[in-house]
């Protein structure tokens, strides 16, 4: 059975189709320690994190297959990227973190390259990072 919400009411779903009212007025942290409380959009990979602050933050989700050491087989895990602060702006709200969502999550599912260089040691001489 859906449940159904009157005007206003205080949404506790962690799944929902995000929109706009809903977002600003509609949902609050619930008491999970320090810990941010996490919302999914139902129709997409986006994510709002709420923080006990009040401070609400978007970011784009996308499960992918990472090989497990301990039982030695891939397994899918979510894997998060900050898109920004949800603010009150047109250029900082649902709609725009909405049209930044297909490029990141692109860019989320392509392999990490290995960065090439120099580091330094515990006796501060340069050491190639080839190795």
């Amino acid at each position: 059975m859906k449940r159904t919400y009157s005007k206003r009411e205080i949404i506790t779903d962690t799944s929902f189709e995000f929109t706009k009212d809903k977002l600003l007025y509609r949902i609050q942290y619930q008491v999970n320690g320090k810990a941010p409380d996490k919302r999914f959009d139902k129709s997409s990979g986006l994510c709002l994190f709420l923080y006990p602050t009040r401070m609400k933050t978007f970011y784009a989700v996308k499960l992918l297959s990472m090989y497990n050491k301990k039982k030695n087989r891939t397994e899918k895990n979510a894997v998060y990227k900050k898109i920004f602060r949800m603010e009150d702006h047109p250029q900082k709200d649902y709609a725009a973190a909405k049209l930044q969502l297909p490029d990141i999550l692109k860019d989320m599912s392509k392999p990490k390259e290995k960065k090439y260089g120099l580091k330094r040691n515990n006796a501060n001489n340069l050491v190639d990072n080839d190795s």
